[in-house]
């Protein structure tokens, strides 16, 4: 598990047990800062992407230090941006075009290349739909900014699956596609689906929370853009799991956060907003070839991490925001592929 926060990759057993931290903070072999990706890779090896040092991180199994191979995308920093295939094959995600009239405007893909870090080539996203409208502030001296997506806007997503294909789609309708690299007959997915609303309670808060963080930025800010959607995506994202299968997050109504549950009033903090409701993490599960095998629901204030078999691994914060790792057992069973 990726601690961003403190800078740390945790290595943990079958059972939810600590073991052992894998490399540290720094600028030496087998260390790292910016990481924006980590990945095990088939054999089980660790490969984490060192955005700070522009380099890979090799680690066993067991997460002892193995090699650095040099890092042919430099100047991208985020999470989750590192993939690879059960071929040996490893994709960063990145900006692969940047119009040159107007550098705000970019186009980001993944970059193909070997273990080695030999660039073979690159794959632009899919942008099946106009980006989301965003929202935007700057201080008055120009040094500070902030950009916010709208809020229950359609996303497009691309994930790469395990044996390379590319599992692409707009968020809404409900449909996505499976796009194998080379030589495969692409397939489209589709379900029906029935419109959610976005409660009036939800759009206030997600109203609340934008303007918060723009008057933070510029104390003139004011709402001008579009407003909140009245009916959520058919999904908010997927993922797809070491195994190949696909996880469709689809959207739901929202539930009461028992008052229990309620992120605590900090004494002395500026007032914020409190969020009362929440959206119940729903996942249609699909195989690698696009047979649905059904519906998962996991706990509330959890973040998928990896997926395989009967097995769901990730991240579960509390009321105070403690971050745990966790595993999880599919019960029912999900059906094998057919």
């Amino acid at each position: 598990m990726h601690d961003a926060q403190a800078v740390a990759v945790r290595l943990f057993d079958s059972t939810g047990a600590f073991v052992r931290s894998v490399g540290r903070k720094g600028g030496g072999p087998g260390e790292y800062d910016h990481l924006n990706g980590l990945v095990a890779l088939a054999d089980d090896r660790l490969l984490l992407w060192d955005a700070s040092g522009a380099r890979l991180n090799f680690y066993t199994p067991a997460g002892d230090f193995l090699e650095t191979v040099r890092m042919p995308v430099t100047g991208s920093y985020g999470q989750g941006m590192l993939h690879a295939d059960t071929a040996g094959t490893v994709f960063a995600d990145a900006i692969i075009f940047r119009d040159p009239a107007d550098r705000a405007k970019t186009r980001r893909g993944l970059i193909r290349m070997s273990l080695s870090g030999e660039v073979h080539d690159s794959t632009q996203f899919i942008e099946w739909r106009e980006p989301a409208p965003t929202l935007r502030a700057q201080s008055k001296d120009g040094g500070s900014n902030i950009t916010y997506g709208l809020p229950y806007s359609p996303q497009n997503s691309n994930r790469i699956a395990p044996n390379g294909s590319l599992v692409s789609g707009p968020g809404d309708p409900y449909v996505f596609y499976i796009l194998p690299r080379a030589g495969g007959r692409p397939r489209k997915v589709v379900r029906e689906f029935v419109p959610v609303p976005v409660s009036p309670t939800e759009a206030t808060e997600r109203r609340q929370q934008v303007e918060e963080a723009m008057l933070r930025v510029d104390p003139t800010w004011s709402w001008s853009g579009p407003t909140v959607p009245s009916h959520k995506p058919a999904y908010r994202s997927f993922e797809v799991g070491r195994d190949g299968r696909i996880w469709v997050l689809i959207s739901q109504p929202a539930e009461v956060i028992p008052t229990a549950e309620l992120a605590p009033v900090r004494e002395g903090a500026p007032p914020t907003v409190r969020f009362t409701t929440r959206e119940p993490l729903v996942y249609d599960v699909f195989s690698p070839d696009g047979e649905l095998l059904g519906r998962v629901a996991l706990p509330s204030l959890t973040r998928l991490s990896t997926m395989r078999g009967p097995y769901v691994w990730g991240v579960q914060r509390d009321s105070l925001d403690v971050e745990y790792a966790v595993r999880f057992r599919i019960n029912p069973p999900l059906p094998p592929p057919g």
